[in-house]
Protein backbone atom coordinates (compact mmCIF):
# COMPACT_ATOMS: atom_id res chain seq x y z
CA UNK A 1 0.00 0.00 0.00
CA UNK A 2 1.24 3.50 -0.84
CA UNK A 3 2.58 5.01 2.39
CA UNK A 4 0.90 8.38 1.79
CA UNK A 5 -2.40 6.66 1.08
CA UNK A 6 -2.02 4.54 4.24
CA UNK A 7 -1.65 7.61 6.47
CA UNK A 8 -4.65 9.29 4.82
CA UNK A 9 -6.78 6.24 5.61
CA UNK A 10 -5.61 6.25 9.24
CA UNK A 11 -6.40 9.97 9.63
CA UNK A 12 -9.83 9.45 8.10
CA UNK A 13 -10.60 6.62 10.49
CA UNK A 14 -9.42 8.63 13.47
CA UNK A 15 -11.48 11.67 12.48
CA UNK A 16 -14.61 9.53 12.06
CA UNK A 17 -14.14 8.22 15.60
CA UNK A 18 -13.87 11.69 17.10
CA UNK A 19 -16.72 12.49 19.44
CA UNK A 20 -19.04 15.20 18.17
CA UNK A 21 -19.36 18.24 20.40
CA UNK A 22 -22.10 17.65 22.95
CA UNK A 23 -25.07 19.96 23.11
CA UNK A 24 -24.92 21.72 26.45
CA UNK A 25 -27.12 24.82 26.02
CA UNK A 26 -30.91 24.57 25.73
CA UNK A 27 -32.95 27.69 24.96
CA UNK A 28 -36.76 27.80 24.72
CA UNK A 29 -38.43 30.89 23.22
CA UNK A 30 -42.16 30.74 23.92
CA UNK A 31 -44.57 33.14 22.27
CA UNK A 32 -47.52 32.82 24.62
CA UNK A 33 -50.71 32.75 22.53
CA UNK A 34 -48.73 32.71 19.26
CA UNK A 35 -50.32 30.59 16.57
CA UNK A 36 -49.42 30.53 12.86
CA UNK A 37 -51.81 33.46 12.41
CA UNK A 38 -49.86 35.72 14.75
CA UNK A 39 -46.63 34.84 12.97
CA UNK A 40 -48.40 35.58 9.68
CA UNK A 41 -49.19 39.10 10.90
CA UNK A 42 -45.52 39.70 11.73
CA UNK A 43 -44.32 38.38 8.38
CA UNK A 44 -46.92 40.31 6.38
CA UNK A 45 -45.96 43.51 8.16
CA UNK A 46 -42.26 42.92 7.53
CA UNK A 47 -42.80 42.33 3.80
CA UNK A 48 -45.62 44.66 2.80
CA UNK A 49 -45.89 47.61 5.19
CA UNK A 50 -44.39 50.95 4.22
CA UNK A 51 -43.24 51.36 7.84
CA UNK A 52 -41.55 47.93 7.99
CA UNK A 53 -38.22 48.18 9.89
CA UNK A 54 -36.83 45.15 8.01
CA UNK A 55 -34.62 46.39 5.15
CA UNK A 56 -34.55 42.95 3.52
CA UNK A 57 -38.25 42.30 4.31
CA UNK A 58 -37.31 39.18 6.26
CA UNK A 59 -37.85 38.76 9.99
CA UNK A 60 -35.38 37.09 12.32
CA UNK A 61 -37.83 34.27 12.95
CA UNK A 62 -37.84 33.56 9.20
CA UNK A 63 -34.03 33.61 9.10
CA UNK A 64 -33.91 31.09 11.92
CA UNK A 65 -36.58 28.88 10.35
CA UNK A 66 -34.40 28.54 7.23
CA UNK A 67 -31.82 26.76 9.36
CA UNK A 68 -34.31 24.81 11.45
CA UNK A 69 -36.61 21.84 11.40
CA UNK A 70 -40.18 23.20 11.55
CA UNK A 71 -43.33 21.25 12.32
CA UNK A 72 -46.53 21.73 14.35
CA UNK A 73 -47.46 20.96 17.93
CA UNK A 74 -50.82 20.09 19.45
CA UNK A 75 -51.31 21.77 22.81
CA UNK A 76 -54.44 20.47 24.53
CA UNK A 77 -54.41 19.53 28.21
CA UNK A 78 -55.49 16.15 29.60
CA UNK A 79 -58.91 14.98 28.37
CA UNK A 80 -59.93 18.43 27.03
CA UNK A 81 -59.61 20.06 23.62
CA UNK A 82 -57.81 23.27 24.59
CA UNK A 83 -55.41 24.38 27.30
CA UNK A 84 -54.31 27.27 29.43
CA UNK A 85 -50.72 28.46 29.81
CA UNK A 86 -50.07 26.69 33.12
CA UNK A 87 -51.03 23.26 31.79
CA UNK A 88 -49.24 23.78 28.49
CA UNK A 89 -46.02 25.02 30.13
CA UNK A 90 -46.13 22.10 32.55
CA UNK A 91 -46.63 19.64 29.67
CA UNK A 92 -43.79 20.94 27.50
CA UNK A 93 -41.51 21.25 30.53
CA UNK A 94 -42.15 17.74 31.87
CA UNK A 95 -43.47 15.64 28.99
CA UNK A 96 -46.42 14.69 31.24
CA UNK A 97 -50.10 15.45 30.66
CA UNK A 98 -51.89 17.66 33.14
CA UNK A 99 -55.19 19.46 33.67
CA UNK A 100 -55.91 23.17 32.99
CA UNK A 101 -54.59 25.66 35.55
CA UNK A 102 -52.34 23.14 37.40
CA UNK A 103 -48.67 24.09 37.79
CA UNK A 104 -45.86 21.52 37.79
CA UNK A 105 -48.01 18.43 38.44
CA UNK A 106 -49.58 15.75 36.25
CA UNK A 107 -53.28 15.12 35.69
CA UNK A 108 -53.45 13.00 38.87
CA UNK A 109 -51.93 15.78 40.94
CA UNK A 110 -48.47 14.30 41.41
CA UNK A 111 -45.50 16.66 41.19
CA UNK A 112 -43.50 16.28 37.96
CA UNK A 113 -39.87 17.15 37.31
CA UNK A 114 -39.35 19.83 34.67
CA UNK A 115 -36.55 20.01 32.11
CA UNK A 116 -35.24 23.01 34.04
CA UNK A 117 -35.03 20.96 37.24
CA UNK A 118 -33.41 18.05 35.38
CA UNK A 119 -30.88 20.44 33.84
CA UNK A 120 -30.14 21.81 37.31
CA UNK A 121 -29.55 18.29 38.66
CA UNK A 122 -27.10 17.65 35.79
CA UNK A 123 -24.99 20.66 36.75
CA UNK A 124 -26.34 23.14 34.19
CA UNK A 125 -27.21 26.70 35.10
CA UNK A 126 -30.88 27.65 34.70
CA UNK A 127 -32.88 30.76 33.88
CA UNK A 128 -36.41 32.05 33.37
CA UNK A 129 -37.18 35.35 31.61
CA UNK A 130 -40.66 36.76 30.88
CA UNK A 131 -42.32 40.06 30.01
CA UNK A 132 -45.33 39.11 32.16
CA UNK A 133 -44.74 38.38 35.87
CA UNK A 134 -42.09 36.09 37.30
CA UNK A 135 -44.90 34.16 38.99
CA UNK A 136 -47.11 33.95 35.90
CA UNK A 137 -48.27 30.63 34.45
CA UNK A 138 -45.53 29.95 31.90
CA UNK A 139 -42.46 30.53 34.12
CA UNK A 140 -44.30 28.70 36.89
CA UNK A 141 -44.76 25.61 34.72
CA UNK A 142 -40.97 25.29 34.51
CA UNK A 143 -39.99 26.18 38.06
CA UNK A 144 -42.86 25.61 40.51
CA UNK A 145 -45.36 23.02 41.77
CA UNK A 146 -48.76 24.29 42.92
CA UNK A 147 -52.40 23.20 42.69
CA UNK A 148 -53.41 26.38 40.81
CA UNK A 149 -51.71 29.04 38.71
CA UNK A 150 -53.29 31.81 40.80
CA UNK A 151 -51.13 30.82 43.79
CA UNK A 152 -48.52 33.35 42.74
CA UNK A 153 -47.26 34.06 46.25
CA UNK A 154 -46.47 30.36 46.70
CA UNK A 155 -44.99 30.16 43.18
CA UNK A 156 -42.55 32.93 44.12
CA UNK A 157 -41.32 30.83 47.03
CA UNK A 158 -40.96 27.77 44.79
CA UNK A 159 -38.77 29.67 42.32
CA UNK A 160 -36.35 30.72 45.04
CA UNK A 161 -36.31 27.26 46.63
CA UNK A 162 -35.49 25.78 43.21
CA UNK A 163 -32.33 27.93 43.20
CA UNK A 164 -32.87 29.05 39.60
CA UNK A 165 -29.80 31.07 38.62
CA UNK A 166 -31.50 33.84 36.61
CA UNK A 167 -35.03 35.11 37.27
CA UNK A 168 -35.97 38.20 35.19
CA UNK A 169 -39.51 39.57 34.88
CA UNK A 170 -42.11 41.78 36.56
CA UNK A 171 -44.46 41.32 39.51
CA UNK A 172 -42.65 42.61 42.58
CA UNK A 173 -46.04 42.65 44.31
CA UNK A 174 -45.77 38.90 45.06
CA UNK A 175 -42.30 39.19 46.63
CA UNK A 176 -42.74 41.92 49.24
CA UNK A 177 -44.54 41.68 52.62
CA UNK A 178 -48.18 42.61 53.12
CA UNK A 179 -47.23 45.39 55.52
CA UNK A 180 -44.33 46.71 53.45
CA UNK A 181 -45.05 50.30 54.45
CA UNK A 182 -44.40 49.42 58.07
CA UNK A 183 -40.86 48.43 57.12
CA UNK A 184 -40.17 52.11 56.62
CA UNK A 185 -36.50 51.97 55.71
CA UNK A 186 -36.95 49.08 53.30
CA UNK A 187 -40.03 50.73 51.77
CA UNK A 188 -38.14 53.96 51.11
CA UNK A 189 -35.16 52.01 49.76
CA UNK A 190 -37.40 50.21 47.26
CA UNK A 191 -38.90 53.52 46.10
CA UNK A 192 -35.41 54.87 45.41
CA UNK A 193 -34.20 51.70 43.69
CA UNK A 194 -37.25 51.60 41.41
CA UNK A 195 -36.98 55.34 40.63
CA UNK A 196 -40.60 55.70 41.80
CA UNK A 197 -41.69 54.08 38.52
CA UNK A 198 -44.50 52.10 40.12
CA UNK A 199 -46.33 51.68 43.41
CA UNK A 200 -44.66 49.60 46.10
CA UNK A 201 -47.65 47.56 47.21
CA UNK A 202 -47.97 43.89 48.11
CA UNK A 203 -50.36 41.18 46.92
CA UNK A 204 -49.21 38.79 49.64
CA UNK A 205 -51.39 37.62 52.52
CA UNK A 206 -48.41 37.35 54.88
CA UNK A 207 -45.35 39.36 55.86
CA UNK A 208 -42.72 37.21 54.20
CA UNK A 209 -40.19 39.37 52.40
CA UNK A 210 -38.97 37.20 49.54
CA UNK A 211 -36.55 39.87 48.33
CA UNK A 212 -34.67 39.59 51.62
CA UNK A 213 -35.06 35.81 51.70
CA UNK A 214 -33.56 35.64 48.22
CA UNK A 215 -30.61 37.78 49.30
CA UNK A 216 -30.07 35.53 52.34
CA UNK A 217 -29.57 32.50 50.07
CA UNK A 218 -27.15 34.33 47.79
CA UNK A 219 -29.30 36.15 45.22
CA UNK A 220 -28.46 39.63 44.00
CA UNK A 221 -31.65 41.66 43.53
CA UNK A 222 -32.03 44.02 40.55
CA UNK A 223 -34.97 46.42 40.32
CA UNK A 224 -33.92 48.60 37.38
CA UNK A 225 -31.80 48.66 34.25
CA UNK A 226 -29.14 50.49 36.28
CA UNK A 227 -29.07 47.64 38.80
CA UNK A 228 -28.95 45.07 36.02
CA UNK A 229 -25.83 46.57 34.45
CA UNK A 230 -23.94 46.04 37.71
CA UNK A 231 -24.73 42.31 37.91
CA UNK A 232 -21.75 40.17 36.91
CA UNK A 233 -22.65 36.73 38.28
CA UNK A 234 -25.51 34.48 39.31
CA UNK A 235 -27.82 33.91 41.09
CA UNK A 236 -29.84 37.02 40.36
CA UNK A 237 -33.49 37.99 40.85
CA UNK A 238 -34.62 40.87 38.63
CA UNK A 239 -38.09 42.34 39.15
CA UNK A 240 -38.77 45.46 37.10
CA UNK A 241 -42.48 46.30 37.53
CA UNK A 242 -45.39 46.11 39.97
CA UNK A 243 -47.34 43.68 37.78
CA UNK A 244 -46.54 42.72 34.22
CA UNK A 245 -43.73 44.41 32.30
CA UNK A 246 -44.56 47.27 29.88
CA UNK A 247 -46.30 46.33 26.63
CA UNK A 248 -44.58 46.62 23.27
CA UNK A 249 -46.52 49.82 22.56
CA UNK A 250 -45.54 51.28 25.95
CA UNK A 251 -41.90 50.45 25.20
CA UNK A 252 -42.15 52.37 21.94
CA UNK A 253 -43.24 55.45 23.88
CA UNK A 254 -39.88 55.35 25.76
CA UNK A 255 -41.56 56.36 29.01
CA UNK A 256 -39.50 54.13 31.28
CA UNK A 257 -35.84 54.14 30.22
CA UNK A 258 -34.89 52.34 33.45
CA UNK A 259 -37.02 49.28 32.68
CA UNK A 260 -35.07 46.79 30.54
CA UNK A 261 -36.72 45.48 27.37
CA UNK A 262 -37.30 41.78 26.88
CA UNK A 263 -34.44 41.41 24.40
CA UNK A 264 -32.13 43.21 26.87
CA UNK A 265 -33.12 40.77 29.61
CA UNK A 266 -32.51 37.90 27.20
CA UNK A 267 -29.06 39.17 26.27
CA UNK A 268 -28.12 39.65 29.94
CA UNK A 269 -29.42 36.19 30.84
CA UNK A 270 -27.30 34.60 28.09
CA UNK A 271 -24.17 36.39 29.27
CA UNK A 272 -24.74 35.37 32.90
CA UNK A 273 -25.65 31.75 32.16
CA UNK A 274 -22.90 30.93 29.65
CA UNK A 275 -20.42 28.53 31.23
CA UNK A 276 -18.42 25.37 30.44
CA UNK A 277 -21.15 23.02 31.72
CA UNK A 278 -24.02 24.66 29.82
CA UNK A 279 -27.45 25.99 30.75
CA UNK A 280 -31.21 25.85 30.26
CA UNK A 281 -33.04 29.13 29.55
CA UNK A 282 -36.72 29.77 28.91
CA UNK A 283 -37.70 33.19 27.50
CA UNK A 284 -41.40 34.04 27.27
CA UNK A 285 -42.87 36.74 25.04
CA UNK A 286 -46.04 36.59 27.10
CA UNK A 287 -47.93 39.68 26.01
CA UNK A 288 -48.76 38.24 22.61
CA UNK A 289 -51.36 36.41 24.66
CA UNK A 290 -52.54 39.59 26.40
CA UNK A 291 -53.10 41.41 23.11
CA UNK A 292 -54.89 38.43 21.59
CA UNK A 293 -57.15 37.97 24.63
CA UNK A 294 -58.13 41.63 24.25
CA UNK A 295 -58.65 41.26 20.47
CA UNK A 296 -56.19 44.15 20.09
CA UNK A 297 -54.61 43.86 16.62
CA UNK A 298 -52.35 46.91 16.97
CA UNK A 299 -50.94 45.73 20.28
CA UNK A 300 -50.53 42.23 18.84
CA UNK A 301 -48.32 43.53 16.03
CA UNK A 302 -46.07 45.34 18.50
CA UNK A 303 -45.81 42.20 20.67
CA UNK A 304 -44.82 40.13 17.64
CA UNK A 305 -42.10 42.66 16.84
CA UNK A 306 -40.89 42.35 20.44
CA UNK A 307 -40.85 38.56 20.07
CA UNK A 308 -38.80 38.84 16.90
CA UNK A 309 -36.23 41.01 18.67
CA UNK A 310 -35.79 38.18 21.19
CA UNK A 311 -35.27 35.73 18.32
CA UNK A 312 -32.64 38.09 16.87
CA UNK A 313 -30.84 38.26 20.24
CA UNK A 314 -30.74 34.48 20.63
CA UNK A 315 -29.80 33.86 17.00
CA UNK A 316 -26.95 36.39 17.14
CA UNK A 317 -25.59 34.66 20.25
CA UNK A 318 -26.01 31.08 18.99
CA UNK A 319 -25.46 31.24 15.22
CA UNK A 320 -21.82 30.08 15.22
CA UNK A 321 -22.30 27.45 17.92
CA UNK A 322 -22.61 23.67 17.63
CA UNK A 323 -23.37 23.18 21.32
CA UNK A 324 -26.79 24.82 21.46
CA UNK A 325 -30.38 23.84 20.69
CA UNK A 326 -33.09 26.50 20.37
CA UNK A 327 -36.80 25.67 20.52
CA UNK A 328 -39.22 28.36 19.27
CA UNK A 329 -42.85 27.54 19.96
CA UNK A 330 -46.07 28.58 21.69
CA UNK A 331 -48.18 27.15 24.48
CA UNK A 332 -51.39 27.71 22.51
CA UNK A 333 -53.05 30.16 20.12
CA UNK A 334 -55.21 32.92 21.55
CA UNK A 335 -58.11 34.82 20.00
CA UNK A 336 -58.64 32.90 16.77
CA UNK A 337 -56.91 35.82 15.04
CA UNK A 338 -56.90 36.26 11.28
CA UNK A 339 -56.74 38.75 8.43
CA UNK A 340 -59.66 38.25 6.10
CA UNK A 341 -61.60 39.60 3.14
CA UNK A 342 -64.90 41.38 3.71
CA UNK A 343 -67.74 43.45 2.31
CA UNK A 344 -66.32 46.65 3.86
CA UNK A 345 -65.14 49.25 1.32
CA UNK A 346 -65.21 47.09 -1.81
CA UNK A 347 -62.61 48.52 -4.24
CA UNK A 348 -63.72 50.60 -7.19
CA UNK A 349 -63.16 49.32 -10.76
CA UNK A 350 -59.73 49.99 -12.25
CA UNK A 351 -58.34 49.47 -15.77
CA UNK A 352 -55.64 46.83 -16.35
CA UNK A 353 -53.14 46.79 -19.21
CA UNK A 354 -53.27 43.02 -19.77
CA UNK A 355 -54.64 41.75 -23.09
CA UNK A 356 -57.60 39.87 -21.61
CA UNK A 357 -58.79 43.08 -19.94
CA UNK A 358 -58.95 45.11 -23.16
CA UNK A 359 -61.94 47.38 -22.83
CA UNK A 360 -62.77 45.97 -19.39
CA UNK A 361 -62.15 47.05 -15.82
CA UNK A 362 -61.00 44.90 -12.95
CA UNK A 363 -63.11 44.87 -9.79
CA UNK A 364 -62.96 42.15 -7.11
CA UNK A 365 -66.25 41.28 -5.45
CA UNK A 366 -64.82 41.83 -1.95
CA UNK A 367 -62.23 43.84 -0.03
CA UNK A 368 -59.21 41.53 0.30
CA UNK A 369 -57.28 43.71 2.73
CA UNK A 370 -55.27 46.86 2.13
CA UNK A 371 -51.54 47.02 2.76
CA UNK A 372 -51.85 50.33 4.61
CA UNK A 373 -53.94 48.59 7.26
CA UNK A 374 -50.66 47.09 8.50
CA UNK A 375 -49.15 50.55 8.89
CA UNK A 376 -52.30 51.69 10.70
CA UNK A 377 -51.84 48.92 13.28
CA UNK A 378 -48.17 49.82 13.67
CA UNK A 379 -49.05 53.45 14.45
CA UNK A 380 -51.25 52.54 17.44
CA UNK A 381 -49.94 54.47 20.48
CA UNK A 382 -51.97 52.91 23.31
CA UNK A 383 -53.17 49.38 23.91
CA UNK A 384 -56.87 48.68 24.36
CA UNK A 385 -55.94 47.74 27.93
CA UNK A 386 -54.65 51.28 28.50
CA UNK A 387 -57.75 52.79 26.92
CA UNK A 388 -59.92 50.58 29.15
CA UNK A 389 -58.01 51.61 32.28
CA UNK A 390 -58.38 55.31 31.45
CA UNK A 391 -62.10 54.70 30.93
CA UNK A 392 -62.75 52.90 34.24
CA UNK A 393 -60.77 55.56 36.11
CA UNK A 394 -63.20 58.25 34.92
CA UNK A 395 -66.13 59.45 36.99
CA UNK A 396 -69.43 58.05 35.67
CA UNK A 397 -70.51 61.47 34.41
CA UNK A 398 -67.39 61.67 32.25
CA UNK A 399 -67.85 58.23 30.64
CA UNK A 400 -69.36 59.63 27.46
CA UNK A 401 -69.45 58.60 23.81
CA UNK A 402 -67.50 61.71 22.88
CA UNK A 403 -64.69 60.87 25.33
CA UNK A 404 -64.49 57.30 24.04
CA UNK A 405 -64.40 58.54 20.44
CA UNK A 406 -61.61 60.96 21.30
CA UNK A 407 -59.32 58.52 23.13
CA UNK A 408 -59.77 55.75 20.54
CA UNK A 409 -58.98 58.18 17.73
CA UNK A 410 -55.92 59.58 19.50
CA UNK A 411 -54.64 56.04 20.19
CA UNK A 412 -55.44 54.26 16.93
CA UNK A 413 -56.02 56.93 14.27
CA UNK A 414 -59.51 55.55 13.66
CA UNK A 415 -62.57 57.75 14.04
CA UNK A 416 -65.40 55.41 15.01
CA UNK A 417 -69.01 56.31 14.30
CA UNK A 418 -71.35 57.10 17.18
CA UNK A 419 -73.39 53.92 16.63
CA UNK A 420 -70.19 51.85 16.78
CA UNK A 421 -69.19 53.55 20.02
CA UNK A 422 -72.64 53.04 21.52
CA UNK A 423 -72.44 49.33 20.76
CA UNK A 424 -69.27 49.14 22.86
CA UNK A 425 -71.16 50.61 25.81
CA UNK A 426 -74.23 48.37 25.64
CA UNK A 427 -74.93 45.97 28.50
CA UNK A 428 -77.23 42.99 28.99
CA UNK A 429 -78.25 40.42 31.56
CA UNK A 430 -75.47 37.92 32.26
CA UNK A 431 -76.92 34.61 31.05
CA UNK A 432 -73.86 32.82 32.43
CA UNK A 433 -74.01 34.30 35.91
CA UNK A 434 -72.07 32.13 38.40
CA UNK A 435 -72.30 33.16 42.05
CA UNK A 436 -68.87 34.01 43.46
CA UNK A 437 -67.03 33.47 40.16
CA UNK A 438 -64.11 35.93 39.73
CA UNK A 439 -65.24 37.06 36.25
CA UNK A 440 -68.75 35.66 35.72
CA UNK A 441 -70.13 36.80 39.07
CA UNK A 442 -71.84 39.98 37.81
CA UNK A 443 -75.59 40.12 37.14
CA UNK A 444 -75.04 42.23 34.02
CA UNK A 445 -72.37 42.01 31.34
CA UNK A 446 -71.02 43.98 28.37
CA UNK A 447 -73.19 43.00 25.40
CA UNK A 448 -71.38 40.68 23.02
CA UNK A 449 -73.24 40.13 19.76
CA UNK A 450 -71.68 36.88 18.62
CA UNK A 451 -70.37 33.75 20.38
CA UNK A 452 -70.78 35.47 23.73
CA UNK A 453 -69.90 32.23 25.57
CA UNK A 454 -66.28 32.76 24.50
CA UNK A 455 -65.92 36.15 26.18
CA UNK A 456 -65.46 35.15 29.79
CA UNK A 457 -63.57 37.96 31.53
CA UNK A 458 -66.41 40.08 32.89
CA UNK A 459 -66.08 43.83 32.63
CA UNK A 460 -62.82 43.46 30.70
CA UNK A 461 -64.89 42.30 27.72
CA UNK A 462 -65.14 46.05 27.08
CA UNK A 463 -61.68 45.71 25.49
CA UNK A 464 -62.91 43.00 23.12
CA UNK A 465 -65.84 45.16 22.07
CA UNK A 466 -63.43 47.96 21.18
CA UNK A 467 -61.35 45.44 19.23
CA UNK A 468 -64.42 44.26 17.33
CA UNK A 469 -65.39 47.83 16.45
CA UNK A 470 -61.88 48.49 15.09
CA UNK A 471 -61.55 45.16 13.30
CA UNK A 472 -63.23 46.01 10.01
CA UNK A 473 -61.01 49.08 9.58
CA UNK A 474 -57.92 46.98 10.33
CA UNK A 475 -58.90 44.10 8.03
CA UNK A 476 -58.80 41.56 10.85
CA UNK A 477 -61.12 39.05 12.46
CA UNK A 478 -61.33 37.55 15.95
CA UNK A 479 -63.09 34.31 16.85
CA UNK A 480 -62.87 34.38 20.65
CA UNK A 481 -61.58 36.13 23.75
CA UNK A 482 -59.96 32.91 24.96
CA UNK A 483 -57.64 30.18 23.63
CA UNK A 484 -58.11 27.92 20.62
CA UNK A 485 -56.96 24.39 19.78
CA UNK A 486 -55.01 25.62 16.73
CA UNK A 487 -51.73 23.69 16.36
CA UNK A 488 -48.76 25.97 17.02
CA UNK A 489 -45.36 26.14 15.30
CA UNK A 490 -42.54 24.00 16.68
CA UNK A 491 -39.20 25.28 15.36
CA UNK A 492 -36.04 23.39 16.31
CA UNK A 493 -32.67 25.02 15.59
CA UNK A 494 -29.33 23.37 16.31
CA UNK A 495 -27.02 20.59 15.11
CA UNK A 496 -28.58 18.39 12.41
CA UNK A 497 -28.32 15.27 14.56
CA UNK A 498 -30.67 16.96 17.05
CA UNK A 499 -33.09 18.96 14.92
CA UNK A 500 -33.57 16.10 12.43
CA UNK A 501 -35.20 14.08 15.20
CA UNK A 502 -38.24 16.36 14.96
CA UNK A 503 -39.97 15.23 11.78
CA UNK A 504 -43.69 15.00 12.47
CA UNK A 505 -46.62 16.72 14.11
CA UNK A 506 -46.58 15.95 17.81
CA UNK A 507 -48.04 17.02 21.14
CA UNK A 508 -46.36 19.27 23.72
CA UNK A 509 -45.88 16.23 25.94
CA UNK A 510 -44.24 14.25 23.10
CA UNK A 511 -41.64 16.80 22.05
CA UNK A 512 -41.22 17.89 25.68
CA UNK A 513 -40.27 14.33 26.64
CA UNK A 514 -38.06 14.12 23.56
CA UNK A 515 -36.10 17.20 24.64
CA UNK A 516 -35.66 15.79 28.14
CA UNK A 517 -34.21 12.59 26.68
CA UNK A 518 -31.88 14.59 24.41
CA UNK A 519 -30.64 16.59 27.40
CA UNK A 520 -30.07 13.45 29.49
CA UNK A 521 -28.28 11.65 26.66
CA UNK A 522 -26.07 14.61 25.84
CA UNK A 523 -25.13 15.08 29.48
CA UNK A 524 -24.27 11.39 29.82
CA UNK A 525 -22.16 11.55 26.65
CA UNK A 526 -24.22 9.01 24.68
Amino acid sequence: MNRKYFFCVILLLLSSCEKKESVKNYIYIIGDGMGPQQLGLLWSYAKYAASSPYSDKETWSEKMIKESRMTLSLTNAYHVLTTDSAASATQMASGKKTRPEIVGADYQGDSVESILEIAKSKGLKTGLVSDTRMTHATPAGFGAHEVHRKMENEIASDLIENKIDVLFSGGIRHWIPKDIKKERNHFEELKVKTFNRFKIKSKRKDNRNLLKEAEEVGYQVALSKSDLKKIKMTPVLGLFSFGSMPSGIAEERHENPNIPRLEELTKKALSLLENKNGFFLMVEAGQIDYASHNNDAGALLHEMLKFDQVVQTVYSWAKEREDTVVIITADHETGGFGMSYSSFEIPKPIPLEGNIFKGKDYQPRFQFGKMDQLDLMAKQTKTLEEIYQSWVNLKKKDQTVSYLKKIIFESTGLLLKNEELKSILKREKNNYFYEGHPTLGGKTYPQVNHLKEYYVYGEETFKNLMGHALAKYQGVTWATGTHTHTPVPLIVWGPSRIKDQFKSISHTTVWGKQMIEILKNQMSGS
